[in-house]
């Protein structure tokens, strides 16, 4: 693998699994902590991800949307449909007055 492809492979793998190592998929493990002791970049973006993961906490896991979450979206995505659809008639009705008769 290139740098830049064990880059991006780090990245990858650091947003799918985070940052503790041992979820990582066994094959790629030992390439990737190889590039994570030559890369000063990759270690400061693994521990910027393991900060923001112990300010989350894992409280997230027990996290309930609110009961009314459905509810509130379908009634948002209903009134802009309505809207786009007024808007298009009223498109419809007006009357370019420049424009030559047919």
């Amino acid at each position: 693998m290139t740098i830049e492809e064990m880059r991006l492979a780090f990245d990858d793998l650091l947003c799918s699994h985070g940052g503790n190592l041992r979820t990582w998929p066994d094959d790629m493990r030992p390439a990737l902590l190889r590039y994570l002791r030559q890369s000063f970049d990759a270690r400061r973006r693994l521990m910027e991800m393991r900060r923001m993961e112990s300010m989350l906490g894992d409280d997230l896991d027990d996290a309930e949307p609110p009961v009314d979450l459905e509810d509130r979206i379908m009634g948002a995505m209903f009134d802009l449909m309505a809207r786009e659809k007024s808007t298009r008639a009223k498109q419809k009705m007006q009357v370019d007055f420049t424009a030559p008769l047919k």
